[in-house]
C-alpha cells in the first residue's frame, strides 16, 4: 500500500485531497486485483459553531491481465 494526502487552509476553508494505491488484494469472488482509492473535499468553518463539509471519493479496481 502506498498513499499521499494534502491539506490547504485558506481563510475559513480547508481543502483536502488523498490517494492510496493498494496492490494485490485477494477478493473472495475473483482473482487478485489492484485498487486505487481517491478523495477530494473541503470544509468551511466561517460561521460560529458551524462546519460544512463535502467529500467525494472514488474506488477504482483495476483488471489484472491473465498470466499465460
Amino acid at each position: 500500500m502506498a498513499g499521499i494526502a494534502s491539506n490547504l487552509v485558506s481563510g475559513s476553508w480547508l481543502f483536502k485531497a488523498e490517494a492510496a494505491f493498494i496492490g494485490d488484494i485477494n477478493y473472495r469472488s475473483t482473482n487478485r486485483k489492484n485498487r486505487l482509492d481517491a478523495l477530494v473535499g473541503f470544509d468551511y468553518m466561517g460561521k460560529k459553531n458551524t462546519v460544512i463539509s463535502l467529500e467525494l471519493a472514488n474506488r477504482h479496481v483495476f483488471l489484472m491481465k491473465k498470466k499465460c
